[in-house]
């Protein structure tokens, strides 16, 4: 009854519009209401997860595999392979092989890192002893030159090259020019006999100097010494060399004339036997 009276006596208020920039929030906000996810719970979830990924990831299982490689990346033997777990700790023994010598390691740690692990080993070869190259002149037995020292790997193969040396040619060698290094050192010998010798023949005789015969060291100009052999004299003579300008005698030693200062001394009873 009195809600009745108030009614007849109050005055209706008419109902006021609602503000556009209201209704569109209110409105924005129910839309944003039925949207809304939990974001904080779901990242915390992924956290969580990531985090026992990281707290179980050393007990992971591993396979560490191992290569042994020469230096032309050859296996020395079969790989190996083992089991182990990411963290645990990686140690591994370097195997020798005969004629190689250890070079270095690739991919080694002090743990396991990775679920598939390679570790290369590298070995290079030992070197073989050197083969040492003399050169001589074959007739009076000097060194030409200084000795060359060859080296190389252990059964790598090697040639050896003829040392050209002015005024000589090679005449003999012994050794193996064409072979490979071991363990045991190698000579060559070269022997040189000059270019300009046509025929070298030991002799046993005697000759008589006609003329004041001039001495050289060498069956070669330009090398003699301050005297000379007096006119009269008497001389065996032990080798023969015949050139393209003439014929060397040899005295015996670093002496020696020319044919042309002596004469030979044909009387049987007076050769050197």
């Amino acid at each position: 009854m009195f809600n009745f009276i108030k009614k007849l006596f109050m005055p209706k208020q008419k109902n006021k519009p609602r503000p556009k920039h209201l209704a569109k929030n209110s409105v924005s906000m129910t839309r944003n209401a039925k949207n809304f996810k939990p974001k904080t719970i779901e990242n915390l979830d992924k956290l969580t997860i990531t985090s026992k990924q990281n707290a179980l990831s050393t007990k992971n299982p591993a396979t560490i595999l191992v290569k042994f490689l020469n230096a032309n990346q050859n296996e020395l033997r079969s790989q190996l392979i083992f089991k182990s777990y990411l963290g645990e700790p990686l140690r591994l023994t370097i195997p020798q092989f005969k004629n190689y010598i250890f070079k270095k390691i690739e991919g080694m740690t002090s743990i396991v890192v990775a679920t598939r692990q390679t570790i290369i080993i590298h070995y290079k070869k030992k070197l073989g002893k050197p083969v040492m190259v003399y050169c001589f002149d074959y007739d009076n037995n000097t060194l030409l030159k200084v000795p060359e020292f060859m080296t190389g790997e252990i059964n790598e193969h090697y040639q050896v090259k003829i040392p050209a040396i002015l005024g000589y040619q090679l005449h003999i060698s012994i050794g193996d020019l064409d072979g490979i290094f071991n363990n045991e050192p190698q000579n060559v010998i070269l022997y040189y006999r000059h270019d300009n010798w046509k025929l070298v023949q030991p002799v046993n005789y005697l000759v008589k100097i006609k003329l004041p015969a001039v001495v050289y060291s060498h069956a070669l100009e330009k090398s003699n010494y301050d005297f000379k052999l007096p006119v009269g004299s008497v001389w065996k003579v032990f080798k023969e060399v015949h050139t393209n300008e003439q014929t060397w005698l040899s005295l015996g030693g670093a002496e020696w004339i020319k044919q042309e200062y002596v004469t030979k001394i044909n009387d049987e009873t007076k050769k050197i036997n």
